[in-house]
């Protein structure tokens, strides 16, 4: 009953502001870009309401995102290399695991003696 839902609210609570939770303090943000962003996107918003006829002089040119579009496309691709190094990682450990499990279960398996029948 109540003790089941307290604990269920603890994991949710330990999955989204544990160590590996999106909103973890212990987790390596870029604060001044995130804000930066946001804060232009408040911005945008803002002038797009009060000003709605002149926000077209306030656009970027399709350039400037092909320009960032190298840099950034790099930036992901290194993030997900690391993804995946980690991932192969705990790939090869677990395989080693499951071998080493395999090797002990034929050991006992082949070192118990049998019962004789008579």
């Amino acid at each position: 009953g109540n003790g089941l839902k307290f604990t269920q609210e603890r994991e949710s609570e330990a999955a989204w502001l544990g160590a590996r939770g999106p909103l973890g303090s212990e987790r390596s943000i870029a604060y001044l870009p995130t804000g930066m962003c946001v804060a232009s996107g408040c911005l945008a918003a803002v002038l797009q309401k009060l000003y709605p006829k002149h926000i077209i002089h306030l656009a970027l040119h399709h350039g400037m995102h092909e320009m960032l579009a190298l840099p950034m496309s790099l930036l992901i691709a290194f993030r997900f290399q690391g993804a995946y190094e980690r991932w192969w990682s705990s790939r090869m450990k677990v395989s080693d695991l499951v071998g080493r499990c395999v090797a002990i279960a034929e050991y006992v398996a082949h070192n118990i003696p049998q019962k004789l029948e008579g």
